[in-house]
């Protein structure tokens, strides 16, 4: 999951990034899938955020934790 050059500069050019995008399937064939939009996508926007100086509100879901513990035991 990457950031697009348009999304670069709209972090660049706010103040404070609200971050709500997820990946909200109880189910994938590809449970990794889940993983990357979910946790590398918002490392993704965190990093660019850092990298501006600026301020991130940000949201979850609870399951996200499952899908994490899911892909991790898959992945033994």
């Amino acid at each position: 999951v990457s950031i697009l050059k348009d999304e670069k500069e709209i972090i660049a050019n706010s103040d404070i990034i609200f971050h709500v995008a997820a990946d909200y399937r109880l189910w994938a064939r590809k449970p990794a899938e889940i993983f990357s939009t979910n946790v590398l996508g918002t490392e993704n926007i965190a990093y660019k955020v850092l990298e501006h100086n600026k301020k991130m509100i940000y949201t979850s879901i609870p399951w996200i934790f499952e899908a994490i513990l899911l892909v991790h035991h898959n992945a033994l």
